[in-house]
């Protein structure tokens, strides 16, 4: 605010008010760690439900044949045409 000029040397006289602020990035860097913390969840989440998706896929899964399985597989129909 300007209250006019200096006697003596006429320079302009200003008052200057000092306020305090409120600094807005500490709320700016807890939202962001909030949402990070709230992705990080997400994330784990969908981890645990794969995890528990193979889980259960793996208990359904029937063993897998090894080539011994299929030969004797043969034999047994060639014995039981006999």
């Amino acid at each position: 605010m300007d209250i006019g000029y200096r006697k003596g040397d006429a320079s302009k006289m200003s008052i200057l008010e000092l306020t305090r602020r409120e600094i807005k990035e500490k709320k700016i860097k807890e939202k962001k760690a909030i949402k990070k913390q709230q992705h990080q969840d997400e994330v784990v989440a969908k981890e645990v439900a794969v995890q528990e998706e193979r889980a259960e896929h793996k208990q359904t899964e029937r063993p897998k044949k090894s080539i011994i399985d299929g030969v004797k597989r043969i034999f047994k129909k060639e014995r039981d045409s006999l």
